[in-house]
Order: C-alpha cells, then structure tokens, then sequence
C-alpha cells in the first residue's frame, strides 16, 4: 500500500495522485503512458486484436479493485470490450510477470512494456492514457536538511533521466 503523508507514514512519497488541499510541497516530476501490452507468445496463439470490439475475446490482467495504487488509475476495466480479469494482483511487477509468461493482456506502464522485447503494444493507437508522477512532502518538512537534500537530489535524478532519454 502507499505510504500516507496526512500520517506521517513518510517524509516524502512519489506518488500518482495529486492531493486536493494540505500544507504539502508539491513537485510534478514527469508525465507517463499506459497502454495494452501482452507476450508475443500470447499473441501467437490467438488472433491479435485489430480494433477494439476484438478485445472481447481475449484474457486480461488488472488490479485487485479494492486495491488499487491510486485512485482513476486506468485499468484494463477502463477500455471498452474488455472481459473480467483472469488474474488480478496489486503488484504492477507480477501483472508484467504474468503477462510475460502468456496469461493475457495488462494495461502497463508504456516505460516498463517498451523496454522489454517479449512484449508488444496491443492497439496503441486506440487504448492510450496519461498520467504524472508527482513527488510530496510536508511543508514544513522542506526545513529538515536531511529531508530537503532528499528532495533536492530525486528532482534533480529525474530532470537528468529525461534529458538522458
């Protein structure tokens, strides 16, 4: 589960969800995509959807929806013709595993299914969401200087990996 600022669960936590109000520094670090990915071997064995009415005949991998990392995160459950989840986890690594070993198709991250080369975009131009990561702490929290060094340092990481890409 996340960890909760309003808690003091941590002192600062990278995070999908963009809180509405409280004394929190607020920092975007960058923006994402999700879409379709499924193994190739998946593909093989079954007509590749051309359009999204072809979903409907195929396996799906989601969420567990009580549970999930953040709220209108986009799941599978989210594109039109998909069916029930034949496997669900709260873990975004085990549904990429799951869907490496052929069981279906999951939404992913498009920075974890671009990189790996059993994967392949299903319908990338039709299924296709944005979201950002942003990155919270405390307000007051920016006068800790081991807190704000931390802060300092992740902004700094992220602003050179996008350069770097």
């Amino acid at each position: 589960r996340s960890a909760h600022l309003p808690r003091n669960e941590a002192d600062i936590v990278i995070n999908i969800d963009r809180p509405e109000r409280g004394p929190y520094l607020i920092s975007k670090l960058l923006d994402y995509r999700l879409g379709l990915f499924a193994a190739e071997p998946y593909l093989s064995s079954r007509t590749a959807p051309q359009r999204l009415a072809d979903l409907k005949d195929h396996q799906f991998i989601s969420y567990v929806a009580e549970m999930e990392p953040a709220k209108d995160l986009p799941t599978c459950e989210s594109v039109p013709n998909t069916t029930r989840p034949v496997i669900r986890s709260t873990s975004l690594s085990a549904q990429k595993v799951a869907v490496l070993s052929g069981c279906g198709i999951a939404l992913l991250p498009n920075y974890g299914g671009d990189n790996e080369p059993l994967l392949r975009a299903v319908l990338p131009d039709l299924v296709n969401f944005r979201k950002t990561y942003y990155m919270l702490m405390p307000e007051e929290a920016r006068k800790v200087p081991r807190i704000s060094t931390v802060w300092k340092s992740r902004k700094e990481a992220f602003r050179n990996r996008l350069t770097d890409s």
